[in-house]
């Protein structure tokens, strides 16, 4: 069975654009000024490194989440098809779906946050933002908490950026009735955690009773498949549609380094999204993309 009919079109498209987007990044280095140095800076040198820094995390994000969902989705095709295993393939689909509501809950603002201040943001990079400070406090929560959650328990000091939700609140952002992430999450975490359903797919109903039999894996998958397979397809475009959009708006900085030239083929403007971002870049008489 091939990939597009496991995955929907979805599992076509969006690995080789995310791939092609990792092999722009390649080389790619950030460099983060120690905050004793940037405290000496005059107020135009704070507002440009500040505004890189952000640039640079805003890429490292994108860069990021691309490598974890190839990384997911690739162990999804293999335990799917040249190496079936049921258990694996959950295990997989269930680190899909959550770095999908990871991107969604932490990233979905940030293209439109950056779009929205664009031309500040321009002037800062350029030196010429000398006379106030423009930060912002919310798109840099954003990202540091997209890089840097995780379990922090025994850790002291820790900054409220860094503490990691819960995975309920990350899969909040993204189920609907149309969509039920929550209900194939659940049903992923019973067989992976493991509860009975990891081991009632193990026997077979015969004439003579339950019995052990050859395990149907490749079965069981495309069972699975079949019933959610709007929204594993959903998951893939959550993903990718953020990702690509952010590189999108980083391809209008003066920072050449930052630009991932694939993604400038990519047509999103049927996305409300898109709409949004082109609306602010037009409000400050920006063409984009």
């Amino acid at each position: 069975m091939s990939i597009t009919h496991l995955f929907g079109r979805s599992g076509e498209i969006y690995p080789k654009i995310l791939n092609d987007i990792v092999r722009d990044a390649t080389g790619t280095t950030y460099n983060f000024m120690d905050i004793e140095q940037f405290k000496v800076l005059t107020l135009g040198q704070r507002n440009k490194v500040y505004w890189e820094e952000i640039l640079y995390r805003t890429h490292w994000a994108a860069v990021a989440n691309s490598i974890r969902h190839l990384r997911w989705f690739d162990a999804c095709v293999i335990h799917a098809t040249s190496q079936p295993n049921y258990l694996a393939f959950c295990a997989t689909l269930r680190g899909l779906l959550e770095s999908a509501a990871d991107i969604n809950y932490s990233l979905q603002a940030v293209p439109l946050s950056i779009a929205t201040s664009a031309g500040s943001i321009i002037k800062a990079l350029n030196g010429e933002l000398v006379k106030s400070e423009i930060i912002s406090t919310e798109l840099e929560a954003n990202l540091i908490h997209f890089l840097h959650a995780r379990d922090t328990r025994g850790e002291k000091l820790v900054p409220p950026t860094h503490k990691a939700k819960t995975a309920t609140k990350y899969l909040k952002s993204i189920d609907s009735v149309e969509f039920p992430v929550n209900k194939m999450y659940s049903e992923l975490c019973q067989v992976v955690h493991p509860g009975a359903p990891s081991l009632h797919w193990l026997t077979q109903l015969g004439e003579n009773g339950w019995k052990v039999g050859k395990q149907d894996d490749i079965g069981n998958i495309h069972n699975l498949m079949n019933r959610y397979k709007n929204t594993i397809s959903w998951i893939q475009q959550i993903s990718g549609h953020i990702t690509i959009l952010i590189c999108q708006v980083l391809n209008s900085f003066p920072r050449k380094q930052l630009h991932v030239e694939s993604v400038r083929s990519c047509d999103m403007s049927e996305l409300a999204l898109h709409k949004k971002i082109r609306k602010e870049f037009a409000r400050q008489d920006m063409l984009w993309p």
